[in-house]
């Protein structure tokens, strides 16, 4: 398979996932918001996930959340939540969609910065710390999965997904029970074989 299809794989990890950064209430506000993605409730997921980030606004998830959330929406809209599409994601590279609404664009790029500089400014105080960059690996995964399902854009998604995976994979060999970063990593691998 293409490396650069090998990004859209890489953002399909759970981005509910992650370690030190979530308190049990953290996580059963992120379930209840995910609860609703998969019940294609995308309205309900977005106040879910905004009240989320309103709890924790020195929080990287919420506004990660946000974004996937307007992203998984945008492919239902098209009809493109189909188990075959992902089974064959080069699918994603053929035809051209109508375009993506711009306020609804402009939002998933503007929730993957905020959450990319809430990551960096966890890092400015914690140098190294695992969880900011989960999240940073995980935000260029959802900046992976957007440039090809979205824009077909092999380039962009290569590009993010290798940065997904160089920080994933920073995280295992630092810490290999750091389990949730074994999700892109697998996906990512698994891509490459097939």
């Amino acid at each position: 398979m293409h490396q650069g299809l090998c990004a859209l794989v890489s953002t399909l990890s759970n981005p509910l996932l992650a370690q030190n950064l979530k308190s049990p209430e953290f996580q059963e506000g992120a379930t209840k918001g995910f609860d609703l993605v998969y019940n294609l409730d995308y309205e309900e997921a977005r106040s879910a996930f905004q009240n989320l980030r309103e709890r924790y606004p020195q929080h990287p998830g919420p506004r990660l959340y946000l974004a996937l959330t307007l992203w998984q929406h945008e492919l239902l809209r098209r009809q493109q939540l189909g188990l075959e599409r992902f089974a064959s994601p080069e699918s994603f590279l053929q035809g051209r969609e109508p375009q993506m609404p711009a306020d609804e664009r402009n939002a998933f790029f503007k929730y993957v910065a905020e959450s990319q500089a809430v990551c960096e400014a966890v890092l400015k105080a914690k140098p190294g710390d695992r969880d900011a960059r989960y999240f940073l690996g995980a935000a260029h995964g959802a900046l992976a999965a957007f440039a090809i399902t979205i824009d077909h854009d092999k380039r962009e998604g290569c590009r993010h997904g290798k940065k997904a995976y160089e920080y994933h994979l920073g995280i295992v060999m630092e810490q290999p029970t750091y389990y949730d970063a074994y999700v892109t990593l697998g996906r990512i691998c698994h891509a490459w074989t097939v």
